[in-house]
C-alpha cells in the first residue's frame, strides 16, 4: 500500500500514512495490588498447559519517507511493550544516496537495469558492507521509532520517565544479484543450469543438515520437527520456473 502511494506523486520526509491490521503479538499483562498499585507484569504468551500462545491484537504500520534510506516500512504493535519491526531496502539506499551524488541510473523495481557510471553505482553499493553501515542503521532507528511511531502509545514525557528503549537485532530478508539478459535463450540455459546443479545437491538429507536437522551434533534437543520437507519444481504460469525448499514454515525460492 505503501508503494502504490508513493506512485501516486511527490512525497516530503516523513510519516505519509498510517494502516491498521490484526496479527498475533507478545503481550504484558499487569495485575494490581490493594490500593491501586501496579503488581507483576508477565508476558501473555502462555496457557495453563504450556502452549505458547499469543493474542490477536492491532499492528499499526507506518510508511516513513526518509531521504537517506527512502522507503522505510515500521510495523508496530498497539500493546505493550510495543514490539516493533523496521523494513528498509539496500536498493533505495543506493537509488537515493546515488541521486545524492549525481549518478544517473534506471531502474524497475528492486534492480538497476542502466547506469552511465557503474563504478560508481558500485561504490555507493559498497557502503552497505562497511562497519560503519551498523551505526547509519541505529541512527535512522533512533530518528522515527521514538518520535513518529511510539509517540502514540507513550508520549515523549512517558518515554522519559519509564525509560523505555529498544534493543535493536538485525534480520537480512534477501540477498540478490539481478543479471540482465538481451537475448532469452541465454537466459534459460543459465537458470536450468542453475537449476540442475541445485537439484543434484540440495537432496533432501543434505537439506535437513543445513537447517541442523539431522547429521550434525545435537546442541540442543529439538521439540517440534518441521511438518513440510521437500524439494519441488513449480511452472505456474508460461515461462515461469520456480524451484523451492520446503523446511515448516520456511521456503528458499529460486525464480526466473
Amino acid at each position: 500500500m505503501g508503494e502504490l502511494h508513493l506512485a501516486e506523486g511527490e512525497v516530503k520526509p516523513g510519516l505519509f500514512l498510517i494502516l491498521v491490521a490484526k496479527a498475533p503479538a507478545l503481550v504484558w499483562e499487569v495485575t494490581k495490588r490493594e490500593g491501586g498499585q501496579l503488581g507483576t507484569i508477565q508476558a501473555k504468551d502462555h496457557q495453563p498447559h504450556g502452549k505458547a500462545r499469543w493474542p490477536f491484537v492491532n499492528h499499526y504500520s507506518f510508511p516513513i519517507w526518509d531521504q537517506e534510506w527512502g522507503h522505510i516500512p515500521i510495523q508496530m504493535s498497539g500493546h505493550p511493550p510495543f514490539g516493533a519491526q523496521v523494513m528498509w531496502n539496500g536498493h533505495e539506499l543506493v537509488a537515493c544516496q546515488a541521486c545524492k551524488e549525481k549518478i544517473d541510473l534506471q531502474k524497475e523495481d528492486h534492480g538497476f537495469t542502466e547506469s552511465a557510471d557503474a563504478a560508481g553505482l558500485a561504490r555507493v553499493a559498497d557502503t552497505l558492507s562497511q562497519s560503519g553501515a551498523v551505526g547509519r542503521w541505529s541512527q535512522v532507528c533512533e530518528r522515527w521509532l521514538y518520535t513518529t511511531c511510539l509517540v502514540f502509545g507513550l508520549d515523549l514525557e512517558e518515554q522519559q520517565r519509564s525509560g523505555f528503549r529498544y534493543p535493536y537485532s538485525t534480520y537480512p530478508v534477501e540477498y540478490s544479484r539481478h543479471l540482465q539478459f538481451q537475448v532469452g535463450q541465454q537466459r534459460e540455459e543459465v537458470f536450468q543450469a542453475l537449476i540442475d546443479r541445485s537439484r543434484s545437491l540440495l537432496n533432501l538429507n543434505r537439506v535437513k543438515t543445513i537447517f541442523g536437522a539431522k547429521n550434525r551434533p545435537p546442541h540442543r534437543r529439538r521439540h517440534r520437527n518441521p511438518t513440510r520437507w521437500g524439494v519441488v519444481v513449480e511452472t505456474p504460469t508460461y515461462d515461469l520456473t520456480v524451484f523451492k525448499v520446503h523446511y515448516g514454515k520456511m521456503t528458499l525460492k529460486i525464480y526466473t
